[in-house]
């Protein structure tokens, strides 16, 4: 056989497994195994519940529900979300949630089972009878990605470039003041109106600038928080609020002697107040990128203004020692190409980088950490 036989048979045998692999997929989507599970365990519970059952009524309308349960349809389910301005008008929207396609039994009072997707919402007498899925859909408190369903990772936003992934656990209170904004210790919202409590007791408005609170430009002497979520690591934020002067010694902010649950409260609050993410960029840094990041540090101007050696007291700017403890890899790019455009009333300079420029310096701060430093994202997911 020629050469170009061979290749001929190759890529034709390619072509035909890709095709295969497409058929089985579309014949057999991931979705459905959640649903025949779900119909099967659903069944289960019915024919004990048929067996049970006293009344001819009763027998008859468990037997209907049964003869579809073993025969059940297997179906995208689709929600055409009707939006907050026209709920009241009784018009449709564009967005679509697709999330029931897989968490069948989510709208039901009682669970079918307590495994996920299976299980039905918590608390649902709070939050499903008051905000039917019908209508409200998931993705309006939960966020994530609505219209996928060729996998969880992808259907709950958690993958790269996708801008509002799924709001896990007390964080999902957070979206309760999108329409209950003057609802105060609204029920089911308890986390977010703790954090707002909070926030006015400790009267971190005083200093801070966020959405709804310290508006008086000549009165703020703290950093803006409109964009908290956007610019800093949660895992810094929690410890930050519970004991900023650990972090910082000459920090002005006081200790309001927090526990962890009320800094977590607080956090809450703040990352539902901030303004949009930006997508992540790729944080695989080799040795040469970071030597190319240090030399931007060093030839762009950095050390006239601020220090990445711990309690440099001969410095203007913020000390960057534990900057990679701080801030997010993303916000330092954008921050770094156009400082103004995040802070316009701030004194460092434009410091005219391309966006390569950028993300070397930016790749080198991250560096900057206390020695031993790990970041324990995975106890703080729900709220990153």
């Amino acid at each position: 056989m020629s050469i170009r036989g061979v290749i001929f048979f190759f890529s034709s045998a390619l072509l035909l497994l890709i095709i295969g692999m497409w058929i089985n997929v579309e014949h057999d989507p991931e979705w459905t195994k959640y649903q025949k599970k779900y119909y099967k365990e659903h069944a289960l519970k019915t024919e004990k519940e048929y067996a049970a059952a006293t009344s001819e009524k009763e027998k008859e309308s468990l037997g209907k529900e049964l003869a579809f349960l073993k025969k059940p349809v297997y179906e995208v389910k689709q929600i055409l979300l009707k939006g907050i301005a026209l709920w009241s008008e009784g018009g449709n929207g564009d967005r679509v949630d697709r999330c029931m396609t897989c968490h069948l039994g989510i709208n039901r009072v009682d669970s079918i089972s307590e495994e996920q997707p299976f299980s039905s919402h918590p608390r649902w007498e709070v939050y499903l009878k008051n905000h039917p899925p019908e209508t409200f859909g998931c993705v309006l408190c939960h966020e994530g990605q609505p219209r996928a369903v060729t996998d969880p990772e992808k259907a709950h936003g958690e993958v790269k470039h996708w801008l509002t992934p799924m709001n896990r656990g007390k964080l999902a209170q957070s979206s309760c003041i999108k329409c209950h904004e003057k609802n105060i210790e609204l029920v089911g919202a308890e986390e977010l109106w703790k954090g707002i409590k909070l926030f006015e007791e400790l009267r971190c408005f005083g200093c801070h600038t966020t959405e709804g609170f310290g508006n008086d430009e000549h009165s703020i002497i703290a950093p803006d928080l409109t964009q908290i979520g956007t610019r800093v690591n949660i895992t810094w934020l929690v410890e930050w609020l519970m004991m900023p002067k650990k972090f910082r010694p000459s920090t002005r902010m006081p200790d309001f002697i927090l526990i962890k649950k009320e800094a977590v409260s607080i956090a809450t609050y703040l990352w539902q107040n901030s303004e949009g993410f930006f997508p992540e960029m790729p944080r695989e840094f080799d040795e040469d990128m970071i030597d190319e990041g240090y030399s931007i540090f060093e030839s762009v101007g950095c050390l006239a203004c601020h220090s990445d050696v711990e309690e440099d007291g001969k410095i203007h700017g913020p000390n960057l020692a534990r900057i990679g403890e701080v801030l997010k890899y993303e916000w330092m790019v954008s921050w770094l190409l156009d400082p103004r455009a995040h802070s316009p009333k701030t004194s460092m300079p434009d410091l005219r980088l391309d966006n390569e420029s950028a993300k070397l310096l930016a790749a080198y701060l991250t560096t900057l950490t206390s020695e031993g430093y790990k970041e324990e994202t995975e106890e703080y997911k729900w709220l990153d």
